[in-house]
């Protein structure tokens, strides 16, 4: 039995390790998306025959996904510090 809270410990150890990391290189693919998308349809010869013509407003849901991404962890924290106050994660 203590072999699976072990390993239970060391998958939970490991999450909260690798998911600020994943949050943050998701924030910077959504970032170059977003001024790659842009920079490509600043040229005149390509505007027209980009990937995503039909959508212009992709960039910048890619851009406020970004944010989104970037400051995870500190939302993460937030929530925790609440839930932690308000006693609900009391054992």
């Amino acid at each position: 039995m203590q072999g699976l809270v072990n390993f239970a410990t060391a998958v939970g150890d490991a999450i909260v390790g690798s998911l600020p990391a994943a949050c943050y290189i998701m924030a910077c693919i959504s970032f170059f998306y977003f001024a790659w998308t842009l920079w490509t349809w600043s040229a005149p010869h390509s505007a027209s025959h980009h990937l995503r013509h039909s959508k212009p407003w992709l960039p910048f849901v890619s851009l406020a996904l970004a944010g989104v991404f970037a400051t995870f962890p500190a939302w993460l924290t937030r929530l925790t510090h609440l839930i932690r106050s308000s006693g609900v994660a009391e054992a």
